[in-house]
């Protein structure tokens, strides 16, 4: 069988393979009808079988690199219109503040609360509160302080005079009441000083 070199067909090509299955024959040494050896037809890609099937999908592969950034879209269109604040009022009657907008609407907010009774202020190292009294006081001590004759002297500019009896004791060192007369004259109190010019 090796060394056949003719075309068979039909039934020969049956027997020969039959004869030549488990031989071990070159393949240049087949012949096929037209005349083209095993060979030739097998490096000419002619000796396909029907295509296999599809074999189970393998692994994915790696990630490729980010495509080219796309074209910004369209822009969209514009949103509804904002309002303003076109004013603002406040009412201590009702501690209400008013806001007014643009688009014609108002809408109330209620104030901090505003205290109406002195007891319910709370003072600190700068601020205190008063009541009437005390503030009275405080405006009569400041007027007579600005009245009133420096320790470090001044010209009295009105009659100065001591008090009563009381003020005028002999043995003390008091501001005296004295007095000018054309003749000798008797203090009417004690302590009081009497001068005679003339």
């Amino acid at each position: 069988m090796a060394g056949y070199n003719g075309a068979w067909t039909g039934p020969q090509i049956d027997e020969a393979v039959r004869q030549v299955t488990n031989k071990d024959l070159p393949a240049d040494g087949v012949k096929f009808s037209d005349g083209q050896t095993f060979q030739q037809k097998y490096d000419a890609g002619q000796l396909t079988g029907p295509a296999g099937r599809d074999g189970t999908d393998g692994q994915d592969g790696a990630p490729g690199e980010p495509g080219t950034p796309g074209k910004d879209g369209a822009e969209g269109p514009a949103g509804p219109a904002g309002r303003g604040i076109t004013g603002v009022t406040y009412s201590s009657e009702t501690n209400l503040w008013t806001i007014t907008y643009s688009d014609g609407s108002s809408e109330q907010v209620t104030g901090p609360a505003i205290p109406t009774q002195l007891s319910q202020l709370t003072g600190d190292s700068t601020h205190r509160t008063v009541t009437d009294a005390e503030k009275s006081d405080w405006d009569t001590a400041a007027t007579q302080a600005a009245a009133a004759m420096p320790k470090s002297g001044g010209t009295f500019t009105g009659t100065v005079k001591a008090g009563g009896a009381s003020y005028e004791s002999p043995t003390t060192y008091l501001l005296r009441n004295t007095r000018l007369a054309s003749s000798d004259t008797t203090p009417t109190v004690n302590g009081e000083i009497c001068w005679t010019y003339g």
